[in-house]
């Protein structure tokens, strides 16, 4: 009898231990991996110097894998990167020896200009991947620590239209500084342009040698060149091919202006000399088109194109984005919890720093308050402050308008690094994968590629 009831005891035990095991090993059971969400894992550039992460999720079509460099005030970005995603790590392209080749991943980009973040969007039938199977990522890079040489002070310039209705005749260009111990953000006025052409101006930029700004009016489709050390300015005329709601421009560190209509939703850039268009086409986020929505865009000194779109659907939130020129495809970077709607976007350090972005209260809620944010771009969620505006020592109201940054700095000295996404090394596994246990790399070189696994999930709507 007391032995039958030990072996109940027992039986219950290992069911019980079992039950949870399989519970607590089951990848797919309440995870529910999503953008907001994702399965991460460090991305690595030289064996043992942390650059990013690797995000991943999916929904009930696709497999989403996102790049993200989270040291970029180190002065790091990608400027390569290839993707192979198996269900076999057999079937991740190698060497004999066992050792992966980039090269040969069968998902990859070139990076021109350099950017912060990039996702690649993957059939789940392409990899014929169903809920519950194990992928094996190997998730290579390569990365580029710039040094720059600075300019003395950073500029940053805004513009302000003011509220319909408040007579303002035109529009202030301000340049303007954080004071980052007392939290105010400090205008300085240079010049006034006026109505009917400048009524509205909700596109700014400044040439990246921070000589010039130019200024385009949403409505009247006039475009001013100002003259930042002396503030006289020309009406250079209407751009005649310019589409409705152009309320993003900015200067690349090359020296094209881009702008942006968020009626079109189509990037392009803009020749200043002959004012003419060219369309660069739709910027595609995720498995769709990207939406521009008010807000701005900035580039840092890289060459990474930053955009603010205030739109939000089930697909696309509110927030900061980067843009891969190359593909031409957006990555989400996050959003301040505190901002709701901003009108501009610039950066500090000369192109190397936090961003910045403004925005006024509802004059019914705070009639007398407008804010500057900064926020880091690799959380912006998380790492952000609050400036309120000042004009002559005083709190100052600012309407709508935009923002840009003044001159960027340039690069002296770029070094590139290898890396990849953290997890278990190729050459450890490939004796059970690749090498049939006969221990071909066991020892071999120094090569310390890695892959990670990833459970596809169960997909539910957000």
């Amino acid at each position: 009898m007391r032995e039958r009831l030990i072996s109940i005891i027992i039986i219950a035990f290992l069911i019980i231990n079992i039950a949870g095991f399989m519970i607590s090993f089951n990848p797919y059971i309440a995870e529910n991996y999503s953008e907001s969400e994702p399965f991460t894992t460090d991305l690595i550039a030289g064996k043992n110097t942390k650059v990013g992460e690797i995000r991943v999720w999916n929904d009930d079509e696709y497999l989403y894998v996102k790049y993200i460099i989270t040291a970029t005030e180190d002065g790091w970005s990608l400027v390569e990167t290839h993707l192979a995603v198996a269900k076999d790590l057999n079937d991740i392209p190698h060497t004999k020896r066992c050792n992966p080749i980039p090269g040969k991943f069968p998902y990859k980009t070139y990076h021109d200009p350099p950017t912060v973040g990039y996702t690649y969007v993957i059939p789940l039938s392409d990899i014929d991947a169903s809920v519950g199977d194990e992928l094996y990522i190997a998730a290579h890079a390569v990365v580029q620590k710039t040094t720059w040489d600075l300019p003395e002070e950073e500029t940053m310039y805004l513009s302000d239209s003011g509220l319909k209705g408040s007579n303002m005749d035109g529009t202030n260009i301000y340049r303007y500084s954080l004071d980052d111990v007392e939290e105010k953000a400090h205008l300085e006025y240079i010049t006034h342009i006026p109505a009917p052409e400048f009524d509205q101006v909700d596109a700014l930029a400044c040439t990246p040698d921070g000589t010039t700004i130019y200024a385009i009016d949403r409505y009247s489709q006039h475009i001013a060149k100002i003259d930042v050390a002396t503030g006289n300015w020309w009406d250079l005329g209407v751009i005649s091919d310019l589409p409705g709601g152009v309320v993003l421009a900015a200067f690349s560190p090359s020296g094209e202006l881009y702008i942006a209509s968020q009626d079109t939703n189509i990037l392009y850039i803009l020749d200043v000399n002959t004012l003419t268009l060219t369309p660069l086409g739709r910027v595609r986020y995720l498995s769709g088109d990207f939406k521009f929505l008010g807000a701005d865009m900035v580039f840092d000194a890289n060459g990474a194109l930053y955009v603010w779109t205030n739109h939000r659907d089930d697909v696309q939130s509110l927030g900061l984005y980067v843009v891969d020129l190359s593909t031409m495809s957006a990555t989400y970077l996050g959003a301040p919890t505190e901002a709701f709607f901003f009108m501009g976007l610039a950066i500090r350090g000369s192109g190397t720093g936090y961003l910045t972005g403004s925005m006024h209260a509802e004059p019914k809620d705070n009639p007398n308050e407008s804010y500057i944010y900064t926020m880091d771009p690799d959380s912006p969620g998380t790492k952000f402050s609050k400036y309120f505006t000042y004009l002559n020592g005083e709190k100052y109201f600012m309407g709508y308008g935009d923002m840009t940054v003044g001159e960027l700095a340039k690069p002296i000295k770029e070094e590139t690094e290898t890396a990849w996404g953290a997890g278990y090394e190729f050459r450890t596994a490939c004796c059970q994968c690749c090498c049939k246990g006969r221990g071909c790399c066991i020892g071999k070189g120094g090569n310390w590629a890695t892959y990670f696994t990833y459970t596809v999930q169960p997909y539910e709507e957000q």
